[in-house]
């Protein structure tokens, strides 16, 4: 994942988000680019990095902050 980071840039099968998504279809539409990348592999949104700096930000204070288990939830209500 830190190669992904410090490469600064978004690429098929990764991206990056500032914050949580705070409306829940956005999260969806996210996820499915992900499931739906060209290469064909696992991909990955990266949380907590700076939209056009690439700085890592973290996401410890966003009050949309989202656990594993909770995106699990989502996606199998």
């Amino acid at each position: 994942m830190k190669e992904l980071i410090l490469s600064q840039r978004e690429d098929d099968y990764w991206f990056f988000k500032q914050q949580y998504h705070t409306n829940k279809a956005d999260l969806l539409n996210d996820i499915i680019c992900m499931e739906n990348n060209r290469v064909d592999r696992d991909a990955y949104i990266i949380f907590g990095i700076a939209d056009e700096t690439f700085e890592l930000v973290g996401v410890e204070s966003d009050e949309n902050r989202k656990n594993q288990q909770m995106i699990i939830d989502f996606w199998n209500p």
